[in-house]
Order: structure tokens, then C-alpha cells, then sequence
């Protein structure tokens, strides 16, 4: 741990002395390795090894690149409240998971861009967590040689929709997501998400949930309008339970509806959520007003901080947090340089 707190804390160091020098840690075997410039991102990923960890410092830019290894990849954190002391790892293009990268982890990054599984390539147990970026891709078709399987989707927000094509055993949960979730073929688990697609019209793109089958749908919150009446899932042979639906009559598709809560006003649930319906702010509160009205599946609660891995405040990757840095614009008449950080360690 305390390697690791040193490298962090040498890559934040650096970023604060050349503000205009992007810097990027590359751990491995317990060292550090330092990459500087406008291509650290992927120069330091083209060194990595399997099982490597690589440091995005905030306050800089960073090129998408292709994960070919298990590799974990750490930001700064998404929340403005949590890195205002660090400046946020902002990614300007796509990030691509390849062959080998099974078992790599990303968090922590921020991006107006999407993040895909290359097309029909068998990818296992990636993990995405606490990160904001728009859609996510599963690119390819169902079956059995390069379906990816088992990757976790974790305390996200998301921007655009998530396509399932080439995926298995995927696991969706206590994300804010603003589009759909579309093509689960099969043994998905979708819980504890706040989903806030708002398209009213009969047709194939309008359900929150569309062509998903055979999965497990529960806990989640559907926001809508209350003007509108359209289904919220198609598909079937679904397991949909413990759900809050803004409306009444939820089973509109083939599939098992049990215990949800329906007809249930989306200006009532939250503590404090001004930008109702539609949309997702960092500024306001989406805890339950009245948890107990809503206890989920097995008692474990509906929404985010709900379930098996509640939300974390702050949205803080699992790495040592830097939440107070101060460093001198210039040294003192010895030739030293002040420097003044405060740290958070994390439990998870």
C-alpha cells in the first residue's frame, strides 16, 4: 500500500510542478515508471505488462487507447466535489478493450466518449467501475465461441445506451444510465440502476429495456415523465422484481413481474433531485426519501446506494485519495520546494 501511495503521490506531484507536462505512473513489480507528454497514456500502456497498474493523474488530457492486457488503469475520480483537489483524468477519444485484456479493470476516468469490446472477440471478467463516459458496445453478434462473459459494470454514469449483442453473464449495476440498455440474449443480472430513458412512442426504440431475455431485472428505479405510458421493457422469460415503475401496469411484456412498485410518482423518491426525470446532475441527492417503502429484493434495498455494493459517496476509486495538494510556485531561498498534501485512504 504504501508503494502505492508513493507513486500516486509522485505522478500528482509532478502534474502540479509542469502543469503543462502530462505525466503518467506505469506500476509494476512494486516500481514506478514515469511517462511524460501528450502520448504518456499510451506509451506508458504499451510498456505495461500483464497485471500492470497505470496512474492517471487529474487535471490532464489523455488520448483513448486499446487495452491488449490485463491491465488496471486508475483515474482521478469523477465527482467535482471530490477531485477539487486533483483535477479530473479527462479521456478525449474511445477506449477499446482487445483480446487479453481479460481481468483488466478502468475506473476512475472521465469521458465524453464511449468505450467498446472489439466485434465478436471473446473478452472475460473486465471490469468498469465509477467511471463517467457515454455509451457502451459489445460489438458482434450472440454465440458461444466469442461471446464476452462476465463483465461487471459498476457505480457508473452513463450518458448514452448500452448494446449487449456480444455478451453473457454481464453484470449492470447501481449505474445512473441515460439511454437504453438493448440486445441481452441471455444471463444478465440488471439491479439497483437509476434508468432515466424518456423516448414516448410505440415503436423499437422507445423501451428502456429493449430485446432483453432470460435475465434477472431488479431493484432498479425507471425514471419517466408522467405523461407517458409506454412499456419500460421488452422482451422475455424475465425475472423483473422489486422495480420502481412511475406507472401503473408495468407488465406489458412476456415476462415474471413480482413484488415491483408501481404508479409510483419519480418527484417522490428522492431526497433531493431538482432536475427531475430526465436527467442526472452531481448536485443532487439520490437517496430515498422513504427506504423503508422500498425494501428490494431480499431486503436489500431499490437504487443506487441499495443492494449488494452500495454507491459509493464521491464516486472515489479504490486507491489512496488525494483530497488537499499544495505545491509552491517556487522554491524558498535553500532551494527547497513546499509541498503539502493530504491523503484518504479507501476501503473499496
Amino acid at each position: 500500500m504504501k508503494k502505492i501511495i508513493a507513486i500516486f503521490l509522485l505522478s500528482i506531484i509532478f502534474n502540479g510542478i509542469h502543469a503543462q507536462q502530462i505525466t503518467v505512473a506505469l506500476h509494476h513489480n512494486g516500481n514506478a515508471t514515469m511517462f511524460y507528454g501528450n502520448s504518456a497514456f499510451s506509451d506508458a500502456n504499451t510498456a505495461a505488462a500483464n497485471g500492470d497498474t497505470i496512474y492517471l493523474p487529474g487535471k490532464a488530457h489523455y488520448s483513448g487507447i486499446t487495452v491488449a492486457k490485463k491491465i488496471i488503469i486508475i483515474g482521478a475520480g469523477i465527482n467535482p466535489d471530490s477531485t477539487s483537489a486533483t483535477g479530473k483524468s479527462l479521456i478525449e477519444s474511445d477506449i477499446y478493450f482487445a483480446a487479453g485484456s481479460d481481468g483488466s479493470i478502468l475506473e476512475g476516468i472521465y469521458t465524453a466518449n464511449n468505450i467498446h469490446f472489439n466485434s465478436d472477440t471473446r473478452i472475460n471478467n473486465v471490469t468498469i467501475r465509477r467511471c463517467y463516459f457515454a455509451s457502451l458496445t459489445f460489438d458482434g453478434s450472440f454465440d458461444t465461441t466469442h461471446t464476452c462473459k462476465r463483465e461487471l459494470i459498476e457505480q457508473n454514469v452513463i450518458t448514452g445506451e448500452i448494446v449487449c449483442d456480444n455478451s453473457d453473464f454481464l453484470i449492470i449495476r447501481n449505474n445512473f444510465i441515460a439511454a437504453r440498455i438493448r440486445d441481452i440474449n441471455q444471463n444478465a443480472l440488471i439491479e439497483n440502476n437509476i434508468l432515466y430513458f424518456q423516448v414516448e412512442g410505440w415503436n423499437g426504440a422507445s423501451y428502456t429495456l429493449y430485446a432483453v431475455y432470460n435475465s434477472l431485472i431488479r431493484n432498479n428505479i425507471f425514471m419517466l415523465y408522467p405523461s407517458h405510458t409506454s412499456c419500460s421493457i421488452i422482451g422475455s422469460n424475465n425475472d423483473v422484481m422489486n422495480n420502481i415503475f412511475p406507472v401503473s401496469g408495468a407488465a406489458c411484456s412476456s415476462s415474471n413481474y413480482t413484488d415491483n412498485y408501481e404508479g409510483i410518482g419519480t418527484d417522490t423518491i428522492f431526497v433531493g433531485q431538482t432536475a427531475l426525470y430526465s436527467s442526472f446532475d452531481f448536485s443532487q441527492n439520490y437517496h430515498l426519501k422513504n427506504p423503508s417503502l422500498y425494501p428490494g429484493y431480499a431486503g436489500a434495498g431499490v437504487g443506487i446506494y441499495g443492494g449488494t455494493v452500495p454507491f459509493k459517496e464521491g464516486s472515489v476509486p479504490f486507491n489512496p485519495h488525494i483530497i488537499m495538494k499544495a505545491v509552491s510556485p517556487n522554491t524558498d531561498s535553500g532551494g527547497n520546494l513546499n509541498i503539502n498534501i493530504k491523503v484518504k485512504a479507501q476501503n473499496n
